[in-house]
């Protein structure tokens, strides 16, 4: 009976497990059952309710294929089959690209509509398509959904859809109503009517929006050159106020003139008769002046010399600050002239008139004190070729030194208190090569640097505190070849660097905010662009000019 109860205990042991065949050791060893007893659980298949079977079927005869990307294209779900649009790229498989894995007839519409769906936020489609399968034409539509983020997503997602037309989806298979189905209800009729006017209106729809953007780009093109324009109104105006001033100062001295040569003719009148009589008494006065001129010959003989020293002091440096009063030496006979400044209050004394269009001056030495450097004061002084400022400078205001051709030379690095550059301040300065941006400048406004074509490099220290660049500021700069922009920078204007055709690469800042609509546009030449602020891509018109091609 014991036998018994031991061989039953067994059976049932066998039917809860089996013993799956290994070979045992020869050597004789306990055999270690752990090791050779494995558990095989039977598990039942779930049943699936008869609401999870119809959704199931629905969705696979009427749900479009689709795959869930994010905002670089990388797939991040697949729903239904969708070998007919996609097909495995070759390369590594840690992460799949939809754009690389897009059949070649349906990639290029791909990448459009998503771009479009990334940049606007909003859902787009793309125009009919056509895919062979099999001798068979398919015509289908590419739409992209965005999923912006919310509670459930840290980031954001987009829905691509291929969305197969109604005409070319797979026919239902037949029933006995089959005049119902050939013979369709009016009301059928009227829908898919319905579904072509709709259609069309997308089709219309898309046509005007994609004329908008175009004018949209055309109106942003005529607001620059309105810009460009308008400045050079302004300039035009600055310049006929001086020339009216001039012509008032001339018709001034003119009348005073005529005045005095209609006095001396009257006293040449009456004295004439007073002159025939005095003649012979002129000929000692004339011996004279004989000996005058020797004299003054000799006099002009040691001002040369003088010239000489002179110009031994100007190239010894600081000299000039000890000068009592300007100095013009075209006075005394030099082409040239080099104005220098007793003190500040001479200097801005000279500002009330300034010295535009005056173009005999070669060198201007600014003293310390100053502050400010006046709106035109040396507005196309063309023959200028360098300028020294003083430390204590604040503000260089607009126009002030536009159109100096020849300026070659401006240290704005001793200016450790600038703060503003104002507008078109630089403007058209062709010669000049090397510029130093002082750290104080918070500001340079529109077109200060417009058209320095001479112009290679531009530095700013690592401490510049420069939150604006204006638009414009450095447009038509060919010679650039790289710039590297202050941390502190926040906003780039409208074409800041349009036309910089040696341009090759830039650093923008980490802070940065905006960036204006070609900024870069024409910079042909530019293969990287340092971005650390990634988000910034995201903002409309933010690669709009930028070549093919540009590494972010």
């Amino acid at each position: 009976m014991k036998q018994q109860n031991i061989t039953a205990a067994g059976d049932w042991t066998k039917k809860q497990y089996r013993l799956v065949d290994r070979f045992l050791p020869l050597s004789g060893a306990p055999l270690e059952w752990p090791l050779l007893l494995t558990i095989i659980r039977r598990v039942a298949p779930q049943k699936k309710s008869v609401a999870e079977l119809t959704r199931e079927a629905l969705l696979k005869e009427y749900a479009p294929a689709g795959v869930l990307v994010d905002h670089l294209g990388n797939i991040c779900y697949v729903h239904g089959h969708t070998g007919l649009f996609l097909e495995p790229a070759q390369g590594y498989y840690g992460l799949s690209n939809v754009l690389k894995m897009a059949r070649k007839k349906l990639r290029r519409d791909l990448n459009t509509t998503l771009y479009k769906a990334v940049t606007t936020q909003l859902a787009g489609e793309s125009p009919l398509l056509s895919v062979k399968r099999n001798g068979e034409t398919i015509n289908l539509k590419i739409r992209v959904v965005p999923l912006l983020k919310k509670a459930s997503m840290d980031q954001d997602f987009y829905l691509i859809i291929f969305d197969q037309r109604p005409d070319q989806k797979a026919q239902p298979v037949l029933t006995d109503s089959i005049a119902e189905s050939i013979n369709p209800l009016p009301v059928n009729r009227e829908l898919m009517r319905i579904n072509h006017v709709i259609e069309t209106k997308e089709m219309e729809l898309s046509s005007l929006n994609n004329e908008l953007e175009t004018t949209r780009r055309e109106l942003e093109i005529s607001r620059d050159k309105l810009n460009v324009v308008k400045a050079n109104i302004q300039a035009s105006e600055t310049e006929l106020l001086t020339l009216c001033e001039k012509v008032d100062e001339s018709k001034d001295a003119l009348q005073i003139l005529s005045a005095e040569l209609f006095d001396a003719r009257s006293e040449l009148e009456a004295n004439q008769p007073v002159a025939e009589i005095i003649t012979p008494e002129l000929n000692p006065v004339r011996e004279e002046l004989a000996t005058l001129k020797n004299e003054f010959i000799l006099m002009n003989q040691t001002l040369d010399d003088k010239k000489e020293v002179l110009g031994k002091l100007d190239a010894t440096p600081n000299t000039t600050a000890d000068w009592p009063l300007a100095v013009d030496l075209k006075a005394v006979g030099e082409p040239e002239k080099e104005l220098l400044f007793n003190n500040a209050a001479e200097f801005q004394a000279a500002a009330n008139h300034g010295y535009r269009h005056d173009n005999e001056i070669k060198s201007v030495h600014i003293p310390e004190g100053v502050e400010v450097v006046k709106r035109s004061m040396f507005y196309k002084c063309t023959q200028l070729e360098t300028v020294t400022f003083p430390s204590t400078l604040k503000a260089i205001e607009d126009f002030a030194f536009y159109g100096c051709e020849a300026l070659k030379q401006i240290d704005l690095n001793r200016c450790k208190v600038l703060e503003v550059i104002g507008t078109s301040a630089f403007e058209g300065c062709k010669s000049m090569a090397g510029l130093v941006i002082p750290d104080a400048v918070i500001a340079i406004e529109e077109a200060a640097f417009l058209g320095c074509q001479g112009l290679e490099t531009v530095e700013f220290p690592g401490d510049s505190q420069l939150e604006v660049l204006g638009s414009h500021a450095f447009k038509d700069c060919e010679k650039i070849k790289s710039i590297i922009l202050p941390e502190q920078l926040k906003h780039i204007g409208i074409s800041c660097f349009y036309s910089c055709k040696k341009l090759f690469e830039i650093h923008l800042p980490r802070e940065l905010e905006t960036v204006g609509e070609y900024a870069f546009f024409g910079c042909n030449a530019l293969e990287k662009i340092n971005l650390p602020n990634k988000k910034i891509v995201k903002q409309p018109g933010f690669s709009i000019g930028f070549p093919e091609g540009v590494k972010i």
